[in-house]
């Protein structure tokens, strides 16, 4: 997957102006479509830049993380 395609927890809660556990609890239950968190030993959270700009609405700066 090419990393300009996704995003950091870290990049989306600041676009949204929320706090990253806001956005990783987002995803953990499934409160929005634009990513996923994927549980293994630890939680990887994974956000899809493009479903992310459509939904929200925010455009994005891709290959900045």
């Amino acid at each position: 997957m090419d990393r300009n395609a996704t995003m950091t927890v870290k990049e989306a809660a600041g676009l949204l102006g929320v706090h990253p556990q806001t956005v990783r609890f987002m995803l953990e239950k499934k409160l929005v479509t634009w990513g996923m968190a994927v549980k293994m030993k630890r939680t990887v959270y994974v956000i899809y830049r493009e479903r992310f700009e459509n939904e929200t609405g925010i455009k994005t700066e891709r290959g900045k993380q």
